[in-house]
């Protein structure tokens, strides 16, 4: 059954991959299914060992720069919600994956200004794409998760390129960009970034 848990602490990382350990919480209360659908309610990371989904109740965070940040930062409240609670995944949402530093999150500015519900870096697709980049079973859960978070545009963070044909094999008809850039900009702005040249594949948009 799903539960409910104030948020006693959280970590104080505002980059760090999402993961369960993020919160300290209370003790938590029986829940109806129904209150994983409420608006205040979004997707976080998934608990492996546990096998649930960790949604986080906040204010409304809609439009915020990076999603997994403000969640981390705005969460009232944790809700626990089993893997075989999970609804059925959505169709076809759009999935932009990127390079990083490439214009990603200026696309995302322009989907959601256009009108589209657009949403940048959810993070439970970061973690299951460094975690778990090989097990089709997760399909499932992905899809369960987006279909929480109720957007039609996913902006993913770049580590996601570890795992594309696992998070598009999560939905039936995904629609899947691939955003670069020319690669002497690129890495010009990347050294800007970090001078000590990060690792590409940790590089965020």
């Amino acid at each position: 059954s799903l539960t409910e848990h104030a948020v006693r602490q959280r970590i104080a990382s505002r980059t760090s991959v999402s993961q369960a350990t993020d919160f300290v919480l209370e003790t938590g209360r029986p829940l109806d299914r129904s209150r994983m659908f409420d608006a205040d309610v979004s997707p976080y990371c998934f608990d492996f060992d546990d096998r649930k989904l960790l949604c986080v109740s906040t204010p409304d965070i809609a439009g915020a720069t990076f999603f997994y940040q403000s969640q981390r930062q705005q969460a009232r409240s944790v809700v626990k919600v089993p893997f075989d609670a999970l609804p059925e995944a959505p169709a076809s949402p759009t999935l932009i994956f990127s390079i990083g530093r490439c214009g990603s999150t200026l696309l995302h500015r322009a989907f959601d200004t256009a009108g589209l519900r657009s949403v940048s870096e959810p993070d439970y697709f970061t973690q299951v794409a460094l975690r778990r980049p090989s097990d089709p079973a997760l399909r499932s859960v992905i899809g369960g998760a987006t279909q929480l978070l109720g957007y039609t545009v996913i902006k993913l963070r770049a580590e996601c390129n570890h795992a594309p044909l696992l998070i598009a094999g999560a939905f039936r008809a995904p629609r899947v960009m691939f955003v670069l850039r020319d690669p002497v900009d690129w890495a010009a702005s990347v050294r800007r970034l970090s001078p000590a040249a990060a690792d590409p594949g940790g590089i965020a948009a």
